[in-house]
């Protein structure tokens, strides 16, 4: 993410203790250099990301405003959570707790969804609906919006050719993006669409990429799925998709689909987090049984169902869906509206405007 940082010509300070896993040594080094940084810049607001980083600085912040004259307003931005498919049941719990604490000490949190922020104040009862923000992601989507300048760049890469359809999935390699449904799913679609030429293109690195790609060829997919691995100019891979998949256990809101839609890719998706929000409302079930839904952005799968996944993916390549461009339009339209960079600037405007008006004031 640095690089995005440094075209917006914004300075980092990096701290490499900060790190995913949990390092009681690193942790306590990490929470020492951020209270020692808050020090130095005084700053009015403190926005964390993230839950490890959240949970630092959270704590970093409570024992700095013992301290300082000032009260520095503590807001934290929940991307997803990990109240759900990630841990033990106990473990959950715990980590439930731990949220729950350190949304005492938070002045806002920022849900990036409804239904997140619903899960979050009802389901999960983190903190009270009236302390939780309702912010929309926000992005730079012009280049996606041109991104048909790029088409042919990846097919070429890849050695496939205009007339074969391209299927890919763009993410971290971690068990909660649930990449081994993704080819279950291009297994049984290769099984019944004998007579078509498609290809599986796999974006993104990870812990699991060797564990997927030995699953990949015990499948008999050696010849269908591409591990590609990183990329920085990701508008040149939505130039040549024609299907955009994710077959996440949970999620917020997908980074992904929001691209997609923006370069007028179709999406199929699993309905777990904020998706269905991206989605918009349900237009039709299959009657035959088939397990998904037709919305007005996309198609909707229950998730961890690679039979119901490798249906929608028939029925979208099938049918005239790829070549509906009003509704790929209406998609793109959308995200426009909603996810523009300068619609996030503004709301975290506002939001920071209305936390600080009730800041406690210096103390004597």
């Amino acid at each position: 993410m640095s690089y995005i940082i440094q075209s917006y010509m914004a300075d980092i300070i990096a701290i490499p203790e900060l790190q995913r896993e949990l390092n009681p040594l690193k942790d306590l080094m990490a929470l020492l250099k951020i209270m020692s940084t808050i020090n130095r810049f005084k700053p009015d607001v403190v926005h964390s990301h993230l839950s490890k980083a959240g949970t630092i600085s959270r704590f970093a912040v409570f024992i700095c405003n013992m301290f300082l004259k000032k009260k520095i307003i503590m807001v934290h931005t929940f991307h997803g959570h990990v109240l759900d498919s990630y841990f033990t049941p106990i473990k959950t719990y715990i980590f439930l707790i731990i949220e729950r604490l350190l949304a005492k000490v938070s002045d806002g949190i920022v849900a990036i969804s409804s239904t997140q922020k619903w899960e979050l104040s009802k389901k999960y009862k983190v903190a009270d609906s009236s302390k939780i923000f309702l912010i929309n992601l926000g992005f730079d989507l012009n280049p996606f919006v041109q991104a048909n300048k790029l088409k042919g760049t990846l097919r070429h890469q890849i050695g496939v050719s205009d007339d074969t359809l391209l299927i890919g999935l763009i993410g971290r390699l971690v068990p909660i993006k649930n990449h081994k449904m993704f080819l279950d799913a291009a297994k049984n679609y290769l099984k019944n669409a004998k007579d078509k030429k498609v290809k599986f293109i796999i974006v993104g690195d990870g812990e699991l990429r060797r564990p997927l790609e030995l699953y990949s060829l015990e499948m008999g997919l050696k010849d269908h799925v591409v591990f590609y691995g990183w990329e920085k100019n990701i508008p040149m891979i939505y130039a040549d998709l024609n299907v955009l998949a994710l077959t996440s256990l949970n999620e917020g809101t997908p980074v992904s689909i929001i691209e997609a839609m923006a370069a007028s890719v179709p999406v199929v998706t699993t309905g777990v987090g904020g998706i269905k929000d991206l989605l918009g409302r349900i237009e039709s079930d299959q009657p035959d049984g088939s397990g998904f839904k037709i919305c007005e952005r996309g198609v909707l799968c229950p998730k961890d169902d690679s039979i119901a996944f490798s249906n929608a993916l028939k029925y979208i390549t099938d049918s005239d869906y790829l070549s509906d461009n009003c509704r790929l339009t209406t998609a793109r339209d959308f995200v426009i509206k909603n996810y523009s960079i300068e619609r996030l600037i503004y709301d975290i405007d506002l939001l920071y405007e209305k936390l600080m008006i009730g800041r406690t004031p210096y103390r004597n």
